[in-house]
């Protein structure tokens, strides 16, 4: 097995431990992210899901990016904001 197999194993292994869970949202990556995920046996116990925004012209319909954002580096405080924005979203529970 591969290390990033075994890194990714770990993962969902570990977000079934600590009762967590993930969802992602992909570009460039193009899902390989998500099909990384959910490979490995159980994912989909912690599994939420992810949106694949190829086209960047797509973004801001189908990941409900702000335009205020747009072109922002990682780690910038705008960036910071959009992913705690996200993670309020990911981490509400359904009704």
């Amino acid at each position: 097995m591969s290390p990033r197999a075994d890194s990714t194993t770990a993962l969902v292994e570990g977000l079934i431990a600590a009762d967590r869970s993930i969802a992602v949202a992909e570009s460039l990556t193009g899902g390989a992210v998500l099909a990384e995920l959910i490979r490995v046996p159980g994912a989909s116990a912690v599994v939420r899901g992810g949106v694949v925004a190829y086209d960047t012209a797509l973004v801001p319909m189908l990941a409900h990016a702000r335009d205020d954002l747009r072109g922002e580096r990682l780690g910038s405080d705008a960036h910071a904001r959009l992913v705690e924005d996200t993670r309020a979203i990911v981490t509400a529970q359904p009704p």
